[in-house]
């Protein structure tokens, strides 16, 4: 099963993403238990008393602490490297910014099931690569 986030301040991105990932669960074959957070604080606090996933859809134009510090927060002081962050803009101007945080992916709005099929794919794959060294 993967843990999937949802960080977004707009209700109607979060839906809509909820919904595309949602039938890619079904394509995929891959379940997936997915958490929604309407702000960078709330996902923070999630994170900050142990709780995990394996990839987050992470808008950066959040109100108090934006997308970009999020993921500082989660690379840097929670030492979360297995994490994958996709992040999600209505702006390209981003993608320098976001190398410092090793994101999966940079997706722009409006978002396309295609574009994050892909994405779910490479996930599911560095998952199963993953869970193979654990053995």
């Amino acid at each position: 099963m993967l843990h999937v986030a949802i960080c977004d301040d707009d209700y109607i991105i979060c839906t809509q993403n909820e919904n595309i990932l949602n039938n890619l669960s079904k394509i995929l074959g891959e379940k997936m238990e997915i958490d929604i957070f309407y702000s960078g604080e709330s996902l923070c606090h999630f994170l900050s008393v142990g709780d995990y996933f394996d990839i987050i859809f992470l808008e950066i134009e959040l109100q108090i602490i934006n997308g970009v510090e999020v993921g500082k927060k989660i690379r840097e002081e929670m030492h979360n490297e297995n994490t994958q962050i996709v992040y999600i803009s209505g702006k390209d101007s981003y993608a320098m910014e976001l190398f410092e945080t090793r994101p999966l992916n940079f997706l722009i709005k409006p978002l396309q099931e295609k574009k994050i099929e892909k994405v779910m794919k490479k996930v599911v794959e560095l998952t199963t690569i993953k869970n193979l060294f654990l053995l």
